[in-house]
Parts: C-alpha cells; sequence; structure tokens
C-alpha cells in the first residue's frame, strides 16, 4: 500500500474515533468497534 494510501486510511480511522469517542462519552458506552462495514475503502475489522 502506498504512503498516500495509509495516510487517507489513517486519516478516516481517526475521524471516525473521534466521532464514537464522542458518541460513547454521551452514552456512558467504555468501549467500542469499528467494523469494516463502517469503513467504505478497508476490508478488515479493527477493535478500538
Amino acid at each position: 500500500m502506498s504512503d498516500a494510501k495509509l495516510i487517507m486510511f489513517d486519516n478516516r480511522l481517526k475521524k471516525v474515533y473521534r466521532i464514537l469517542r464522542k458518541q460513547s462519552k454521551q452514552q456512558d458506552v467504555s468501549c467500542f468497534r469499528l467494523y469494516d462495514r463502517d469503513q467504505k475503502h478497508h476490508h478488515r475489522n479493527h477493535s478500538i
């Protein structure tokens, strides 16, 4: 994978993480999981 694609993927993960972190604090949730269907351009599951 090229550096540009890795940077784009990293930016998407960070953006989704910020959104989920904010929502989880509002709902008093201590953990959450990001699934591949939540990421349009990636095909793996990632636990955060």
